[in-house]
């Protein structure tokens, strides 16, 4: 079975930069849903892209990551090993409440209501 048969590519442009743009969203979406980070060796991206009737070397690549944003934001960091591609898993934790002592706390609250009735300690 070729990745061709199930990945959608748009029918009137079949360039290897689109096929190879729906290849990553996929590893994107499958290691978003297992909330995993994704790495794929060039290797291993070649022969996804042999098997679906295209080439990506490095170099072309390179080219590409350069002039196209959209890919940029799809890879998150790329070398002559592989790609790192951009996921859930990888993007910055959501700003955690810092926790703030009881005693802090009663005290911020007791001078915020005493500014809001206009008053001074």
């Amino acid at each position: 079975m070729r990745f061709s048969e199930f990945l959608i590519v748009p029918e009137d442009n079949t360039k290897s930069e689109n096929a190879f743009k729906a290849l990553l969203m996929m590893f994107r979406q499958k290691a978003d849903s297992s909330n995993k980070p994704s790495e794929i060796s060039w290797r291993a991206l070649e022969t996804y892209m042999n098997n679906m009737g295209h080439s990506m070397t490095f170099d072309a690549f390179k080219n590409l990551y350069d002039q196209k944003p959209e890919l940029q934001s799809l890879v998150s960091d790329y070398d002559e090993n592989g790609v790192t591609i951009n996921t859930k898993a990888d993007a910055p934790a959501s700003d955690d409440p810092v926790d703030i002592p009881p005693d802090e706390k009663v005290s911020q609250m007791a001078k915020r209501a005493l500014n809001k009735r206009g008053g001074e300690l």
